[in-house]
């Protein structure tokens, strides 16, 4: 576990200070409206990705970790090949049903004409990050750590490098323009990252340590060792539909947030134009500075939900909980001290990233969110590694309406507008860490009687 997450560590430090650093580049190229456009289209992408991939990479991480920890090579390679398969099939009919509703997107759903190039060019993007998503969790259900972490520096330089140079080609076509160059951009990102995480998978297959087992587990993770693919592919659905509903739920979430907060912002007396722009600072600039500090605690987790569910397969509880322990501190520490970073000096961060010192009003209340937002993160990852699939979802449900009720309410008023959504994500996260913490101590309580 400590390898694999040294080598994400070092990865994600890279991918992350690049990604900063990109950012201010794209925000200070293109302008606040021009992210605001492509941020209306990011939630569009992101509820067809989880389409196309039904929830599956969860699901195929985990079995393939448990396999291997049991040393069944047939069972993890027809998991391996039945969740791709799948992703093929859902992620084509995805993309169709996208490119069919693409007008309707642009013009009804976003009421915003200039975004309509962006989501038609969606499709591009689809087709290798579904697919990429799924090669990444049978990596990682593989815990070949080290060659993720070389494909995701590989997808950050190229993104970066495709995604700097379609803006700046697209700049004198209009903000419209510049949305769908990023989103262009993206894709080849993705197809570079996919092609060689695919080779390294092929070339590099896994090793399978002997480890004996009883026939049964608490986890429910044992199974026919003979099961055939028909029989992999219900157990994987059953498995991702709770995921699935999650995002699916999470993304509607965020085209509702996308659509309303906008509006609101209008009912609260802004042009349409200003309203584009808030919203762009908010979702382009804030919330990427609250989760910048994040590379910290993310390549802990990408190594934490296979780690748990092979001990977990093994009933060994106690290792459980001392791994859960350590990410969850790691988790608490480096929120409170984002949290206190970012309360401290937010308009000096804001304008030394951004060149946008009017933001700081926006981070300072963010920056409230941070240690519930990483502790949080690190639960839900927790609660999947375990097996627990409902849980994560009731939170989300129920954190969401939290936030849209709030949303609709607070951004109205002219004395918060913008800030109005910053606290009702910060209300999000606490209910959030509040209801999976919990989730998480009832599941360990079952597991050890």
């Amino acid at each position: 576990m400590i390898r694999g997450a040294i080598w994400l560590g070092i990865a994600g430090l890279f991918a992350r200070g690049l990604g900063a650093l990109y950012r201010v580049a794209l925000v200070r190229l293109v302008g606040a409206e021009a992210i605001g456009i492509f941020q209306m289209a990011s939630p569009i992408f992101r509820l067809a990705l989880h389409l196309a991939t039904l929830g599956l990479p969860g699901p195929v991480a985990q079995m393939t970790s448990d396999a291997r920890g049991r040393a069944r090579r047939l069972q993890a390679r027809r998991v391996e090949q039945t969740g791709l398969g799948l992703t093929v099939v859902a992620t084509l009919a995805t993309g169709a049903g996208l490119a069919l509703l693409t007008p309707w997107i642009g013009q009804r759903l976003l009421h915003d004409e200039r975004s309509l190039l962006a989501v038609r060019v969606l499709p591009l993007w689809l087709l290798p990050a579904a697919v990429g998503t799924v090669v990444r969790a049978i990596a990682q259900g593989r815990q070949m750590m080290a060659d993720l972490a070389a494909t995701q520096t590989v997808e950050q330089v190229v993104r970066v490098g495709a995604v700097m140079a379609l803006a700046w080609m697209a700049l004198p076509f209009g903000h419209g323009t510049v949305a769908a160059a990023i989103v262009v951009g993206s894709a080849v990102g993705e197809l570079v990252s996919l092609l060689a995480l695919a080779w390294r998978l092929r070339v590099g297959p896994p090793s399978w340590p002997p480890v004996p087992l009883p026939a049964a587990s608490r986890t429910g993770g044992v199974w026919l060792l003979w099961a055939s693919p028909l029989a992999v592919a219900r157990r994987l659905l059953r498995l991702a539909s709770p995921l699935l509903l999650l995002q699916l739920v999470n993304n509607l979430t965020a085209t509702i947030n996308a659509v309303l907060i906008p509006r609101r912002l209008q009912a609260a007396g802004l042009a349409a134009a200003e309203a584009t722009i808030l919203y762009g600072e908010l979702t382009g600039m804030a919330l990427p500075l609250l989760y910048l500090p994040m590379v910290a605690v993310w390549p802990i987790t990408q190594v934490l939900m296979p780690d748990l569910a092979a001990q977990a397969a093994q009933e060994r509880w106690t290792a459980v909980q001392r791994r859960l322990g350590q990410a969850l501190g790691l988790a608490g520490a480096v929120g409170l001290a984002s949290w206190a970073l970012l309360a401290w000096q937010p308009a000096r961060m804001a304008g030394l990233l951004y060149g946008e010192p009017q933001i700081a009003g926006q981070v300072r209340v963010l920056a409230l969110s941070a240690p519930f937002a990483y502790v949080n993160h690190t639960l839900t990852v927790a609660l999947l590694g375990l097996g627990e699939t409902r849980t994560p979802l009731v939170t989300f449900l129920l954190a969401s309406s939290l936030r849209l009720g709030l949303i609709h309410v607070l951004v109205a008023r002219p004395d918060l507008t913008i800030l109005g959504a910053a606290w009702a994500l910060v209300a999000d996260e606490l209910l959030s860490a509040l209801l999976n913490g919990r989730g998480l101590w009832r599941r360990l309580r079952r597991a050890r009687r």
